[in-house]
């Protein structure tokens, strides 16, 4: 048995929507138990609108660690841990949660010395600098018998922040999502985009570190209406919206499509399966769930030079790769995407090396590194 502590829906978000594809897929080879937080970000630290998702059916998971109040700690690790318990699995993304995560480890530790403790890591260390940060993750981290990471980045800033430790190394599994039943001609047409038109997609929750503003920048540089570039900006905003659209020139804006909130899987997929080319301007990354969507359905990219993303991106072949901060490097390269490149034959090697980025795979290979293999 898996005792499997994490984010998941309702919640929304890139680590519940993990969440949710691993137990699922776990669960076809073993026994596993899900245990969702009840409480997830107090409302000053949470800047969007909503930490739910709209459709809240999604209940599987037992919702019952708080992760800001102590009290309620031990009770839970005893309400998750039973005799029949072989792993557990939790996940880290933000030191916020480091505390609730060490007392259950430490607990686990003494009550239940049998009980191997893994991680899957999708952020080592956070993007924006957090209060002890650096304290908190290795105590953490040091509590834990498997450490997983899921990206060269990630890997690096382990190894950095344990004194040349190495945790596993796994990878980031591909989002193994329908395409719409409408064609992408339908679609198309339906969005107001021309055959020949290049739609540039910028995927995801608007924060600092993902570079919107660099894009913006980029295009400023180029002449849109001869390029046939058509910019598509979905995601909710985590800074104020003007800092992008005052950015954006004047005679740029009738080019943009900006779609400011979040969207559902669902939705997602009509925009990416309208997008001819997914763009990921990040200043940081230690991996993303976005590169995964855009993978899924066979968009080439253009993403900054960070281990993050550029280990699933074959220069050329699947997308390109350019300076980060630098609206000059991205401008060329999506000047030679709207003039030059074969997007349907980059689509088609997308495709390739999606296949080898499954989630079948990636349980196999968790359950091997966690030492169950036996008990599949």
């Amino acid at each position: 048995m898996i005792a499997f502590q994490s984010v998941f829906p309702p919640f929304r978000g890139g680590i519940s929507r993990f969440s949710d594809h691993l137990y699922k897929n776990l669960s076809q080879s073993l026994p596993v138990r899900a245990f969702n937080y009840s409480k997830l970000y107090p409302p000053m630290l949470f800047p969007g609108k909503t930490q739910y998702l709209e459709d809240r059916s999604q209940t599987y998971a037992n919702p019952i660690l708080h992760s800001y109040n102590p009290f309620q700690w031990g009770r839970t690790t005893d309400t998750m841990i039973h005799q029949d318990t072989l792993v557990y699995l939790y996940s880290h993304w933000h030191p916020f949660f480091a505390a609730s995560q060490i007392s259950i480890l430490k607990e686990i530790k003494t009550q239940y010395p049998d009980v191997v403790t893994a991680s899957i890591i999708h952020n080592v260390l956070p993007h924006e600098k957090f209060p002890a940060q650096d304290i908190l993750t290795r105590r953490l981290l040091k509590l834990t018998d498997h450490p997983i990471v899921l990206s060269e980045q990630t890997h690096q800033e382990y190894r950095t922040l344990m004194d040349g430790q190495n945790p596993e190394r796994l990878f980031h599994p591909v989002y193994e999502q329908d395409w719409p039943l409408e064609s992408r001609a339908s679609i198309r047409e339906r969005m107001g985009y021309a055959e020949d038109e290049i739609v540039v997609l910028f995927f995801g929750l608007v924060r600092p570190y993902k570079g919107l503003d660099v894009l913006v920048d980029a295009l400023n540089l180029m002449n849109l209406e001869n390029t046939r570039i058509r910019p598509l900006i979905v995601g909710e905003f985590y800074i104020e919206p003007q800092q992008i659209t005052n950015r954006i020139k004047k005679s740029h804006l009738p080019y943009y499509e900006i779609i400011n909130r979040y969207v559902s899987d669902d939705e997602a997929a009509f925009y990416l399966a309208a997008s001819d080319v997914m763009v990921l301007p990040y200043r940081s990354a230690s991996q993303s769930g976005v590169l995964s969507n855009a993978l899924n359905f066979n968009l080439p990219v253009v993403v900054s030079d960070l281990a993050g993303l550029t280990e699933h991106v074959k220069y050329g072949e699947t997308g390109f790769i350019v300076t980060p901060e630098n609206p000059v490097s991205l401008a060329k390269e999506l000047l030679y995407v709207a003039t030059q490149a074969d997007l349907n034959k980059m689509r088609e090697n997308v495709e390739l090396h999606r296949q080898q980025l499954s989630w079948k795979r990636f349980t196999k290979e968790l359950i091997n590194v966690v030492e169950l293999g036996d008990n599949t």
